[in-house]
């Protein structure tokens, strides 16, 4: 549920974007997707984990195209190896964080290393607005 529903998100993050803005719709995804996060933790286990599952999915990989767009913007020659780097660098960042990720599981437990993870997504989108304030100016709206 959740990886259909990244897919849909990416594609509806890059159809939603030159409408109202690339910083706008990266910033509200990000937040947005608190919401439902917090809610996995929050209902027992059954057909609601799997409709949170499915709009937390949407609501994160909405801002992925965005993020290879801003930078094949900032390397216009080289837009393949711009996208690139961020699907790869994202990858291996994700990969370890995994293992951050693990050792806080052992000493904290799931439920509070969930918690503490989904509370990245605030400073995450003001990092993400930020960036996209600071971008030069090209053809798409921030």
């Amino acid at each position: 549920m959740f990886s259909l529903s990244a897919a849909l998100g990416a594609i509806a993050g890059g159809a939603l974007a030159p409408r109202v803005g690339h910083a706008r719709t990266a910033t509200t995804s990000a937040l947005a997707a608190i919401v439902p996060l917090a809610a996995i933790l929050a209902v027992p286990a059954g057909p609601l984990t799997l409709l949170a599952a499915g709009f937390a999915g949407a609501l994160l990989y909405m801002n992925q195209p965005l993020l290879i767009l801003a930078a094949q913007n900032a390397a216009p020659d080289a837009p393949a190896a711009a996208a690139g780097v961020v699907i790869g660098v994202g990858g291996t960042a994700a990969g370890l964080l995994y293992i951050v990720s693990g050792l806080a599981q052992d000493a904290i437990g799931l439920t509070a290393t969930i918690a503490v993870t989904i509370s990245l997504l605030a400073p995450t989108a003001m990092i993400i607005r930020r960036g996209r304030r600071a971008s030069p100016p090209d053809a798409t709206r921030s």
